[in-house]
Formats: structure tokens, C-alpha cells, sequence
């Protein structure tokens, strides 16, 4: 019993550390998160939000180029920022191939399930054909509906908090327990 209680004060000892260096988005990080030549979609003071393409980024300030005027940006104007990020092709191609290829197969077995007379060698290489060139078909389309797919990363938010879990032990003379304490 006392081997529990006292793992038990370890692990929550252990915890409290880890648990409350919790990271807060901050302007001056915004240069290792975004470049130049990156689209973003910045949240201006107003909450008016503005599509723009990254000029240049500092610690203390943010130059994009909106509807072929500059903004420099300064931390007080600045609400969040989301960057542009392209869905990635290859599991669409690959999701295609699979459709376009398991489609020819069904075909082809309900197709050749009559009296077809085709050898081996025939029915192989009509397969094959199929096979390959409705799965191409299915990699091409796949792929093109992924490359018409945009989404956005949200990047920085002025007093963005994340949930953050603290937990201390509290310890007196008849009495233990622990502090837990849970901030948004």
C-alpha cells in the first residue's frame, strides 16, 4: 500500500513540470513559421480578414502584399494569421489507382463470366490492359481532385492559450493530497 501511495506522488510530481510548460503562440515566432512567398490569410485589428502573400517577416512586423498594396503589420494590428497549405496529391492517386483499378477487375469477371472464348495468354493480356489503364485513369483523376483542395493552418492568434494542466502536491502534517488545476 505504501509502494502505491508513494508511486503515486512520484508520478504526480513528475507531471506537474511537463504539464505546465505549456508553448503560447507569439508575433516574434511568426519567422520561423512563415516566409516569403507564402499565402496567408491575416485577421487584422477590426477582425476584417485580408488574403495576402507574405513580402517579408521580422520579430516586429509582418509585410505582405495585398490586392497589390503593401501592409507592414506590427504585433497590435495583427489577430491571427492562417497559411495556405495544399493537400497532398498521393493519397488521392493512390486512393484513385485502387477505384479505377478494382472497377476493371469487376468488369472484367462479370464481363468474361459469359461465354467468352479467351485463353489464358488472351484473357492475361485483356487483364492487364484493363487493369492498367483504368487504374492510370483512377490515379489521374484522384490526383487532380487532391491538387483543387486548399486548406489553411492557423499559425499564430493574438493571446492564444492552450489548455494547460498544472498539477502540485500538497503536503502537511495528517494531510496529502494534490492541486490540480485546468486553464484555457
Amino acid at each position: 500500500m505504501t509502494m502505491t501511495r508513494t508511486g503515486g506522488w512520484i508520478l504526480l510530481v513528475c507531471l506537474a513540470a511537463p504539464a505546465a510548460a505549456q508553448d503560447v503562440g507569439r508575433f516574434d515566432d511568426l519567422a520561423r513559421l512563415i516566409e516569403a512567398g507564402d499565402d496567408v490569410r491575416v485577421t487584422v485589428s477590426g477582425g476584417r480578414d485580408v488574403k495576402a502573400q507574405v513580402v517579408g517577416v521580422t520579430p516586429l512586423e509582418l509585410s505582405v502584399l495585398a490586392r497589390g498594396a503593401r501592409l507592414d503589420l506590427g504585433a497590435a494590428d495583427v489577430w491571427a494569421v492562417h497559411r495556405r497549405v495544399d493537400d497532398p496529391t498521393r493519397n488521392g492517386a493512390i486512393i484513385g489507382f485502387a477505384a479505377g483499378a478494382g472497377c476493371a477487375l469487376w468488369s472484367l469477371v462479370a464481363f468474361t463470366s459469359g461465354d467468352m472464348d479467351l485463353t489464358g495468354a488472351e484473357l492475361a493480356v485483356v487483364a492487364a490492359l484493363n487493369v492498367s489503364l483504368s487504374g492510370m485513369l483512377g490515379w489521374w483523376v484522384g490526383a487532380s481532385v487532391d491538387a483543387l483542395i486548399e486548406t489553411e493552418e492557423e499559425v499564430y492568434r493574438r493571446g492564444r492559450r492552450r489548455a494547460r494542466l498544472t498539477v502540485a502536491p500538497l503536503l502537511s502534517s495528517g494531510r496529502h493530497g494534490a492541486a490540480v488545476s485546468l486553464g484555457f
